[in-house]
């Protein structure tokens, strides 16, 4: 049961981070999209 815990435990961890990285990448995204019409305007 506790290596269950464990594993449950670094799968969380692991979802956590993946939104953090995915939230990061769609700030990235946006600010070139605003870059490149302000290049273009």
């Amino acid at each position: 049961m506790k290596s269950f815990e464990k594993k449950d435990s670094l799968m969380k961890r692991r979802e956590i981070a993946l939104k953090k990285n995915l939230k990061k990448r769609r700030k990235i995204r946006i600010e070139k999209k605003r870059k490149n019409d302000g290049s273009i305007g």
